[in-house]
């Protein structure tokens, strides 16, 4: 293990580290040092409240609310706590226990009184980036050998520049906190499980890595409950992936992988019946909002158009140039025609748009269907069906709910961001493995590029123009018109 570890350091660990710490400096707005910009610290409260010994936040209801005969009236939504969910006087959390548990164990082991959500969200996002490296590395490893090391940095540096990601780490709250926690976990999951599954001679004596695997599963339901459809998938993937025709073999590897993700499902459910007294109560009806959760398949046309095509809008006059568009009712196209009460108001960039690297998709699924063509062995194809299939499920499975949702957000295409990336590194592998292997690495660095840029863009706005909200000096300071911008930006 050490000596594979050595073998990646320059092309994975150190990057890792260099992301890190470009990571910190967004979170940070420029200054990643200094105490990081909070928004909604609700997994902060639920921590408190871990550690002070109940399953409520930490924070409790205004006495003036508890006395309405119905608090969720929104005329008392000044006395609100916003989108907590409020039962037998108390504020819960609809979103699942385990970052506010892992903050609330570093908060007592550290004896450090105020971690913030932008903390979990940050570790949340090395997380996924580690796994993402760990990945790549084993994917160029096993099918790949012929491609040389430098460019799994490349597509590393590409996945540590994923816009809708970045943007959860710049904006970091309680909703961003869930959504890359959740997906951090699928990720360490799916690099635990492909030394077993998307290897085409696997070494013996790795069952313990299916099971290592399902327990990140359950732990990414334990964050976003969203994600089970994914989980599912890539359960039953695996397991037909390591049993190779082997039936026996297969349902040993499925209960490796859903012994633990059921585990983790029974105490999420006794965790509700200790809450609320149902244990299929996650919070979602109690909240105190104005905006209901009500998925319909209403919505599914717009929010498919949305998360597809939503178009950046170019300013040479304001940095960073390429600028997130805030969901104007004119967006959608004339066909469609969505419900009344579907919301427009949220920053949104298509995926198409906010992460290039998922062009290479394309590639991805042509290679792995010319697999038999190319008369590769039959575990080496199952191998790479797996891979194909694990990012296709990560892209798609992971979104079920929110595409239902009453309106489409930039924050949850956090939930199918490191999937497309997958299959566009799979693709991009392919490109450079291919005959045309000078073209296939243009091609590559194009594609590798433009997601810098349009990743750090994204990024840098965040939800609410994060370096302009929060660093104003600083932000004066970037904000250079370019030489060719039509009109002076207004002053300041």
């Amino acid at each position: 293990m050490l000596r594979r570890f050595l073998s990646a350091l320059g092309f994975v660990w150190l990057p890792w580290v260099a992301l890190a710490l470009f990571g910190a400096w967004m979170a940070g707005a420029g200054e990643p040092f200094k105490a990081w910009p909070s928004y909604m610290d609700y997994h902060e409260l639920q921590a408190e409240g871990f550690l002070q010994g109940h399953l409520h936040l930490s924070w409790e209801p205004a006495p003036e609310l508890l006395k309405q005969e119905n608090p969720r009236d929104p005329a008392h939504r000044a006395l609100w706590l916003w989108d907590a969910s409020l039962h037998d006087g108390h504020y819960y959390l609809y979103w699942g226990p385990v970052p506010a548990l892992l903050m609330a164990a570093v908060k007592w082991a550290f004896h450090i009184p105020w971690l913030g959500d932008p903390f979990a969200v940050y570790v949340f996002w090395l997380l996924a980036l580690a796994a993402s490296g760990a990945l790549l590395w084993r994917l160029r490893a096993e099918h790949f050998p012929q491609v040389p090391r430098g460019w799994v940095t490349v597509l590393l540096l590409a996945v540590g520049f994923i816009g809708p990601v970045l943007h959860l780490v710049t904006t970091a709250a309680v909703y961003q906190a869930a959504i890359i926690g959740a997906q951090a976990f699928l990720v360490l999951g799916v690099a635990l499980a492909a030394r077993q599954a998307g290897n085409a001679a696997p070494p013996a004596g790795g069952t313990w890595r299916l099971w290592a695997a399902g327990l990140a599963f359950g732990l990414a339901l334990a964050c976003r409950i969203t994600v089970a459809p994914a989980i599912a998938v890539i359960g039953l993937l695996t397991a037909w992936a390591v049993g190779r025709g082997d039936v026996r073999a297969a349902a040993r590897a499925l209960v490796a992988v859903a012994a633990p993700v059921a585990a983790c499902l029974v105490a999420m459910l006794a965790y509700n019946q200790a809450r609320f007294g149902k244990p299929l109560e996650f919070g979602i009806t109690l909240q105190m909002s104005t905006i209901k959760f009500q998925p319909s398949f209403a919505y599914l046309p717009a929010n498919l158009h949305g998360y597809a095509l939503r178009n950046l809008a170019v300013d040479w006059c304001t940095f960073p140039y390429l600028l997130q568009r805030w969901d104007p009712p004119d967006s959608l196209p004339s066909w469609i025609h969505p419900p009344a009460d579907y919301l427009v108001g949220e920053p949104l960039v298509g995926f198409l748009r906010s992460i290039p690297l998922s062009w290479l998709a394309v590639p991805a699924m042509l290679f792995v269907a010319r697999s038999a063509r190319r008369q590769d062995p039959p575990d080496k194809r199952r191998a790479l069906w797996w891979w194909l299939g694990v990012g296709a499920a990560l892209a798609t499975a992971t979104f079920a709910v929110p595409l239902m949702m009453f309106s489409a957000t930039m924050r949850y295409l956090g939930d199918v961001a490191y999937g497309l990336c997958l299959m566009g590194a799979l693709g991009a592998f392919a490109l450079l493995a291919s005959g045309r292997k000078r073209q296939g690495g243009a091609v590559v660095a194009l594609v590798v590029l433009a997601q810098l840029v349009v990743g750090f863009a994204i990024g840098f706005q965040g939800y609410n123009n994060h370096f302009k909200l929060k660093r104003p000096e600083l932000y004066a300071k970037l904000n250079r018109p370019l030489p060719w911008c039509a009109t002076p930006p207004p002053a300041k």
